[in-house]
C-alpha cells in the first residue's frame, strides 16, 4: 500500500465508525439501490390500472403497496433498507410467481441489483472495521471485536449464497447488526488503546463542497498512526460515532521528515472523507501541520493544520481550515 493509500484508508476506517446513516434530507429508501424497482412498477402500475382480471387486480393491489412502503416510509439507514427488500420481496413473489423462476424476470433482476447494492454497503463497513482493527494489534478488546466482526463477515458471505431474497435479506441484516456492534466495540477498544486520553480532540473548519464546523465525538477520539515502514505519521479523526454516514478527516506527514515541533507539508494522500448517500474523497494538494507537541517518547501530539483538497474522480474542492488536534496515544508499527 503506497504512503497516500494508507491515510486514505485510516480516514476510510474512521469515517466507517460513524453514526447510522444520517438520512439525506429528500431520501426515502435510505440508498439508491431501490430506483430501478420503483422506476417499474410506477410502469406496472399504469398498466394495470383499469384490469378486470383477478390476477392483474391481485398484482396491482401489491404493487401499490410497495410503492407506498418504498416511497412513504423514510428509511434512516442501510438496516431499514435490507428489512424493506425483505418484506418488498415476499409481496413481490407471492403475485409475480414467474418472474422469480428458472428464466428470472425484470423483478428479480432489480431485486437481484438492489441486495448486491446493500450487501457491498455492509461490506464496506465492515473491511473499513477491519483496517483500524488491523491497527490495534492483538489487545483482547481487539481480539473480541474482531470475533464480532467475523461473525459479520460470515452472514454477509451466507446472504450472497442465500436461494431466495427472504433469506438473504434476514441474513444480511443480522450481518448488518453484527457490524455494528462490532463497530461500536472497536471504538471502545481504540479509545482504550490507541488513544481517548482526557482532552483528546481534533477540530477543524471545512468549507466548499463540505461545509462544516468540525469535531470529534467523545466516544471516537482521534488517533494517530506512525509507521516507519510506509515513512507515515498521520492523524485521523470521524465527526460522529457508531457505522455509515458522516466525515472524516486524515492529516500525514512523512515520518521521517518530521524532527521535533515545526511546520511540515501535508502528505498527497491528507484528504477528507464523506460516507452516505453522498460519499466523497477529497485528496490534498497542499498544505501544512504545526506541531507544538511532539513527544514520540510520552505518545502526545498537538499542533493545528490546514489544507486543500479537490475531490477524487471530480471536480469539487474542500477547503480545511483553524485545524487543532490533541491526541495522546500512537499506535507505532
Amino acid at each position: 500500500m503506497k504512503k497516500s493509500q494508507i491515510v486514505i484508508a485510516l480516514s476510510v476506517a474512521l469515517a466507517g465508525l460513524l453514526a447510522l446513516r444520517i438520512l439525506p434530507a429528500e431520501a426515502v429508501p435510505f440508498t439508491d439501490y431501490f430506483d430501478s424497482l420503483i422506476t417499474d412498477l410506477q410502469s406496472r402500475e399504469i398498466t394495470l390500472s383499469g384490469s378486470t382480471d383477478n390476477v392483474q387486480r391481485k398484482q396491482l393491489k401489491i404493487v401499490k403497496k410497495v410503492i407506498r412502503m418504498l416511497e412513504n416510509k423514510k428509511s434512516k439507514s442501510v438496516g431499514t433498507d435490507i428489512q424493506s427488500l425483505g418484506t418488498v420481496s415476499k409481496l413481490l413473489v407471492r403475485v409475480f410467481p414467474d418472474e422469480f423462476g428458472p428464466s428470472g424476470g425484470p423483478l428479480n433482476t432489480e431485486l437481484e441489483s438492489a441486495l448486491e447494492g446493500l450487501i457491498g454497503e455492509v461490506q464496506a463497513d465492515i473491511d473499513a472495521t477491519q483496517t483500524l482493527l488491523n491497527g490495534l494489534g492483538g489487545v483482547p478488546c481487539a481480539v473480541k471485536a474482531q470475533t464480532t466482526l467475523d461473525t459479520a463477515s460470515n452472514l454477509v458471505a451466507e446472504a450472497s449464497a442465500a436461494a431466495d431474497f427472504a433469506t438473504a435479506a434476514r441474513l444480511l441484516h443480522r450481518g448488518f447488526e453484527s457490524a455494528k456492534r462490532a463497530n461500536t466495540a472497536t471504538i471502545k477498544c481504540s479509545s482504550k488503546s490507541s488513544g481517548g486520553g482526557k482532552g483528546d480532540f481534533m477540530k477543524a473548519t471545512l468549507s466548499g463542497d463540505v461545509n462544516l464546523s468540525f469535531s470529534t465525538a467523545k466516544l471516537a477520539p482521534p488517533l494517530a498512526q506512525a509507521s516507519t515502514g510506509l515513512d507515515l505519521l498521520a492523524i485521523n479523526g470521524s465527526d460522529v460515532t457508531g457505522v455509515g454516514t458522516g466525515v472524516g478527516i486524515s492529516v500525514g506527514v512523512l515520518y521521517s521528515s518530521v524532527t521535533g515541533p515545526g511546520t511540515y507539508p501535508v502528505v498527497p494522500g491528507s484528504n477528507v472523507y464523506r460516507l452516505g448517500a453522498n460519499a466523497a474523497d477529497y485528496l490534498a494538494t497542499s498544505g501544512t501541520i504545526t506541531f507544538t507537541t511532539y513527544d514520540l517518547a510520552n505518545q502526545k501530539l498537538a499542533g493545528t493544520f490546514s489544507f486543500t483538497a479537490t475531490q477524487s474522480g471530480g471536480s469539487g474542492t474542500v477547503t480545511v481550515s483553524n485545524g487543532s488536534f490533541s491526541t495522546s496515544k500512537i499506535i507505532q508499527n
